[in-house]
């Protein structure tokens, strides 16, 4: 079993809101700017007195790394889950399941050492 400091490394950044809001910046029908981060829109309202600045806000691609981070973090779960099982002897129990989520209940917020403690405790019911 790896270090529990390895199954919480999730390398993907959870995303930021502001870094998906976007700004087009303009004088009129006169474009000055599309698709720009805050700074950059900021810098041309600066140096273009009078320059109107419209926002919004890329849902998709916020959604899809919000997404990415998550099955990340779920796969990572999932292969704590598969070795502590392996650990355990117990990959094809039955009831390795239900033991892993009972410990997850009891455990998880206090860290995944704690997970391991509660089914070091609760896998010895279903051991032979």
């Amino acid at each position: 079993m790896k270090d529990f400091e390895y199954y919480q490394k999730v390398t993907l950044p959870w995303p930021s809101k502001p870094s998906y809001k976007r700004y087009n910046v303009f004088i009129g029908p006169q474009v000055l700017g599309v698709g720009l981060t805050k700074q950059e829109a900021d810098k041309l309202g600066e140096e273009n007195p009078g320059a109107d600045c419209i926002s919004y806000f890329l849902e998709e691609e916020y959604n899809a790394a919000r997404k990415a981070h998550n099955a990340e973090a779920k796969a990572l779960e999932q292969e704590f889950e598969r070795d502590i099982f392996d650990e355990f002897g117990v990959t094809d129990h039955p009831k390795a399941a239900k033991v892993m989520s009972l410990a997850w209940e009891r455990g998880h917020s206090e860290g995944l050492h704690r997970v391991y403690e509660e089914f070091s405790e609760l896998v010895e019911l279903i051991l032979p």
